[in-house]
């Protein structure tokens, strides 16, 4: 994965990792759903930064008052392609 080339810096190798894991997916399949779980807060909020650096559509899923809403809009919106949560 380290020729797929990322825009953005993070200081996580694991964060960067995932994102270009995301990006070879995404070039394959454009219409590819994956699904990002982690206890870490902080680590969810490095990825999403790389998300958007990337242009990568996702939804964030920070707290359980709109979880039923945001997995729905993940699962009917073609345009978006990751779903962050925590699994706390």
């Amino acid at each position: 994965l380290s020729h797929i080339k990322i825009k953005g810096q993070c200081n996580s190798a694991k964060v960067e990792g995932i994102v270009r894991c995301l990006l070879k997916i995404l070039r394959q399949d454009r219409l590819s759903k994956c699904i990002i779980f982690s206890e870490h807060y902080t680590m969810l909020d490095m990825i999403v930064e790389l998300l958007r650096d990337n242009q990568i559509n996702h939804i964030y899923i920070k707290n359980h008052s709109s979880l039923q809403k945001k997995i729905e809009e993940f699962k009917h919106n073609s345009n978006i392609n990751v779903l962050l949560m925590p699994y706390s």
